[in-house]
């Protein structure tokens, strides 16, 4: 059973590439949730958690990229949230790597919580301002007529 299950109506943003990562992401916290339910040793759980924070990083560089130029503000202010994504979850993996112990429960919440509010509110606020950024379409002659 997965952790989290993508739908179109409650995660989609409306840019492809964005879509198309969150789905990356879920299927790897998904894939994080496996690996401790089957009781994965926790190099192997280190490594899925280096895998999230990897492509985490990969997709906070492009909705950066796709915002920087279109508002300031909003750039600045998801850059604070990615900054606080890419804190928390960089101390839990450190705390694996010195041998200590990170609760399946708090690293799956974290990561869930926090993924779906993102999506649901900040990513989906950020998409409506690239999109009403872009060019709208010229009307063809059919469409008037």
């Amino acid at each position: 059973m997965s952790l989290i299950a993508w739908s179109d109506e409650r995660f989609a943003v409306g840019i492809e590439s964005m879509d198309s990562q969150h789905r990356r992401l879920i299927d790897l916290i998904n894939e994080l949730s496996q690996d401790l339910a089957n009781g994965r040793p926790t190099e192997g759980v280190a490594r899925t958690l280096k895998g999230i924070v990897e492509y985490a990083q990969f997709h906070f560089d492009d909705e950066e990229r796709l915002i920087a130029d279109v508002s300031p503000r909003v750039f600045q202010e998801h850059r604070i949230l990615h900054d606080h994504f890419r804190s928390h979850v960089l101390s839990l993996l450190q705390r694996l790597k010195k041998g200590g112990t990170v609760s399946a429960y708090e690293l799956l919440n974290f990561l869930k919580d926090w993924l779906v509010t993102h999506i649901e509110r900040d990513d989906k606020r950020l998409a409506e301002a690239v999109l009403a950024a872009r060019p709208q379409p010229a009307p063809t002659d059919a469409a008037q007529n």
